[in-house]
């Protein structure tokens, strides 16, 4: 993906979202909001609400963690799709999409919510001060996983010489790796692909 263009903008600064150590809130905030009101300018016209949506930050027992939130109610984007999981589908979704299935509406939220949870940043331990070790609370351990994950959605776009059906092993091994194998992350999983679509320019 092109840095140049509004998704490539987007898809870097979400990555730097998800770092780890010391990073500029504001900065971040920034790059998000306005790579994110680009694309959702060229795709959603009038219908996007990209001001309810912002970076901020959640403090944790083993830091701070930087990630996407409904910004008037400061909540994390995760947090509502984890409620949302088996909302029915939505009348303007089925008209669109007239063979989706309820299931695999539940699958799209679902690997939302993981997409979601895989861009926030992972934040070091607190430190108490300067001559005290970080505190002991342990933090989710997901680091590896986590990379592993964001590797395999980077290269559906940077690696055009591997086979869609290769793309597709690694993304579903990787999903399953980031977010455990319980029956429903394995039949999201089962249900996601990457596939080549062509188009005509005119």
């Amino acid at each position: 993906m092109h840095p140049s263009s509004p998704r490539g903008r987007l898809r870097d600064a979400l990555l730097r979202v998800g770092e780890r150590g010391d990073v500029n809130e504001a900065d971040l905030r920034a790059a998000v909001t306005t790579a994110l009101r680009e694309l959702a300018s060229e795709a959603l016209g009038e219908r996007s609400r990209v001001d309810l949506v912002t970076v901020g930050a959640e403090d944790h027992p083993w830091g701070r963690s930087l990630g996407l939130r409904l910004a008037d109610h400061d909540v994390e984007l995760p947090h509502v799709l984890l409620h949302a999981d088996r909302s029915p589908l939505p009348p303007q979704v089925q008209e669109s999409c007239p063979t989706l299935r309820q299931e695999e509406w539940e699958t799209v939220l679902l690997v939302s919510k993981l997409l979601l949870m895989a861009l926030q940043s992972e934040p070091e331990p607190v430190r108490d001060g300067a001559a005290h070790p970080p505190r002991s609370t342990p933090r989710p351990p997901r680091s590896v996983s986590r990379e592993q994950f964001c590797q395999a959605l980077t290269a559906i776009p940077d690696r055009p010489d591997l086979h869609p059906d290769e793309l597709t092993a690694q993304l579903r091994t990787a999903l399953l790796n980031f977010a455990s194998e319980t029956p429903d992350n394995k039949e999201a999983a089962h249900r996601i692909a990457v596939l080549q679509v062509v188009t005509t320019c005119w």
